[in-house]
């Protein structure tokens, strides 16, 4: 999926006579490799307008067929109506109802802000990542300086961007007491982190993780809220994840959990072998062994198991959203906790509008949603803070 990404970004580029040489040959190569990819290169740019690379993205889509393809890029078609034939019933019942809209409008109408101040009203200077320690004090991490923080045997290295455990304390030593630490990570912010076994996490906007600041040898447990990702260092003990009402069991393997929505609760195994255990009420439910390229979803009544491109699941750690025929409203969801905001739906059916792209942490919020715009018939206004979809 990132080549389609990337092979899209050139063929925008390209449209709009801004590729460099660079590109044109990497989309040169692309057009060899095969003869339906020049052709779809070829029916892009036959258009008579200017396309932007949301609309691009859409043209890989596997689940839209040319047809759909064709509607897009035809001329717009205007359909005649017997509009004398029926004028003068369409009057008598529509005249009455405009003049009541017109009062109500004008008299109640909410007030919009442009698009354009988005930035300026929603965009506020970044919250805090905290680090919650075991004896409830709390401390702010988003520091430009590098700080060291000593917790009993270990030593803590912060430096604005991710969290460095190193201890002395021996994992054979049954006698050590665990001692948690909590990191919590707000909206619009992201985190690292390497615990004392080295296995590193990345938590997502608005998680966070609860962790022994050294782990005993007989286990390794920590709790997820959010989402976070793994990478599991292998040192013969089993390393446990417990996030809502899922378990996650792996020796030494790259995964991502997901558990914003309590209504489907998703795992992406990466590398290596998982074991996923749904627990209600301390009882085992069900149970799945994952391979790679393997999700599983538990959705209160199954865990179901299927295979996915894991890139879409796991690409925010890079600082990169990638959407792959998602509806709007996953769309607000994430960009919300990504860019902290939001929003609200006036027009319901603009929730069902599927969307397939990719974007990174470099480009602004007004960026993002101008693109939309331009690809869906969907505005977007200002109510105060929140975003409104009309």
């Amino acid at each position: 999926m990132e080549e389609q990404f990337e092979i899209a970004e050139l063929i925008a580029q390209k449209i709009k006579g801004s590729i460099d040489v660079t590109g044109l040959s990497r989309l040169q190569d692309w057009c060899d490799r095969e003869e339906a990819n020049r052709t779809l290169l070829e029916r892009v740019e036959s258009t008579d307008r200017q396309m932007d690379r949301l609309e691009i993205y859409a043209m890989f889509d596997k689940q839209r067929n040319w047809d759909q393809l064709e509607d897009r890029l035809s001329a717009t078609k205007t359909v005649q109506w017997p509009v004398a034939q029926y004028f003068r019933y369409a009057a008598a019942v529509l005249l009455p109802l405009a003049i009541v809209y017109l009062f109500y409008f004008l008299a109640f109408r909410p007030e919009y802000k442009d698009l354009s101040e988005v930035e300026q009203i929603i965009t506020q200077p970044p919250k805090s990542v905290t680090l919650q320690l075991a004896n409830g004090e709390k401390l702010a991490l988003n520091q430009p300086t590098q700080s060291v923080i000593v917790q009993g045997r270990a030593e803590i290295t912060n430096d604005a961007e991710s969290l460095v455990y190193k201890t002395q304390a021996d994992p054979a030593d049954a006698t050590q007491e665990l001692i948690y630490n909590e990191l919590t990570v707000p909206r619009g912010q992201h985190y690292q982190l390497e615990l004392a076994d080295g296995t590193h996490v990345w938590l997502n906007s608005e998680s966070s993780l609860r962790y022994p600041v050294a782990f005993d040898a007989k286990q390794r447990e920590v709790y997820l809220t959010g989402e976070g990702y793994f990478e599991v260092t292998h040192t013969g003990s089993p390393f446990r994840v417990h996030a809502g009402d899922i378990d996650v069991r792996v020796l030494g393997t790259s995964f991502n959990v997901s558990v914003y929505d309590e209504e489907s609760m998703a795992t992406t195994l990466v590398e290596g072998k998982v074991q996923v255990e749904v627990k209600e009420e301390g009882s085992l439910v069900e149970s799945q062994i994952l391979a790679p390229g393997d999700q599983s979803v538990w959705n209160r009544q199954e865990l179901q198991v299927s295979q996915v491109d894991t890139e879409p699941f796991t690409l925010w750690k890079e600082g990169k959203l990638v959407f792959s025929n998602d509806n709007l409203h996953d769309v607000m969801m994430r960009l919300a906790r990504w860019y902290d905001f939001q929003f609200q739906f006036e027009n319901e059916a603009a929730m069902h509008y599927h969307f397939t792209a990719q974007f990174d942490n470099q480009e602004g919020l007004l960026e993002i949603l101008t693109l939309l715009e331009k690809t869906a018939e969907v505005q977007f206004k200002l109510k105060e803070k929140t975003i409104i979809i009309q």
